[in-house]
């Protein structure tokens, strides 16, 4: 991105901050995905086995949680969803496994709880598993997720290209918001998703404009659980 081998990429908040707290000039130009501000109806979550002693977000503390990455979006709203239950967000061990890893994780017991997207989230589900925390929903309402960028280069250097692009996403995102059937038949066009899990799955939402205040959200918990040193300015990352 950066050197300019692509225009355009896809990342969550959480990474974007990161990137530019280092110093790499990445600039948001259009919204991606958000969380639909539904406790217990949104497309990511905590789950843990049927019989688990975990009842609430409170209880994961002194717990083994699963998430895909470390130091990322995942473990900080995690460590959100505990803060605002009351409890200790320090004092959870988080570990590393890919989301197709997890399930098997949690069945055997090397982890408590697992933080999951869909499709994992309605597959955990169907197997016995028991949703705990909503982590996105606790974090901030309607939180966007990630979002699309390019390079500050690209956007100085290519502004036409850069205004078109916002456009056409835009125009994409506002469609599949209104159109949840038409983003499920997409689905099995790109995916191996199963139809039945397709059909049941909990879908995010597609804002079509950035959210600033998601966005201010995220790097305040990434400074708190020191995934970064310096804080960016958040102005220097919005369109």
């Amino acid at each position: 991105m950066v050197s300019g081998q692509v225009d355009f990429g896809f990342s969550n908040y959480t990474s974007l901050i990161i990137a530019r707290s280092k110093g790499l000039p990445l600039k948001v130009v259009a919204s991606g995905n958000a969380s639909t501000g539904v406790k217990g109806k949104d497309f990511g979550g905590v789950v843990v086995k049927s019989g688990s002693p975990v009842k609430t977000a409170k209880d994961l503390v002194g717990k083994r949680v699963a998430v895909n990455t470390l130091n990322n979006i995942n473990d900080t709203t995690v460590r959100a969803s505990i803060r605002a239950a009351g409890g200790d967000a320090n004092n959870v061990k988080f570990t590393e496994l890919a989301f197709p890893d997890m399930q098997a994780a949690l069945d055997k017991g090397d982890v408590d709880a697992i933080q999951v997207v869909e499709p994992f989230l309605t597959t955990a589900l169907k197997n016995g598993g028991r949703l705990v925390a909503s982590n996105y929903v606790d974090t901030a309402p309607n939180l966007t997720i990630a979002a699309y960028f390019t390079s500050q280069k690209t956007a100085g250097s290519k502004p036409d290209l850069v205004k078109r692009f916002t456009a056409a996403m835009q125009k994409s995102l506002r469609y599949a918001d209104a159109n949840p059937d038409a983003v499920r038949k997409v689905l099995g066009g790109y995916t191996k998703i199963d139809p039945s899990v397709a059909s049941a799955l909990t879908l995010p939402k597609y804002p079509a404009q950035v959210n600033g205040a998601g966005l201010q959200t995220l790097e305040r918990l990434a400074a708190q659980d020191g995934l970064i040193t310096k804080t960016p300015d958040v102005k220097d990352l919005l369109p």
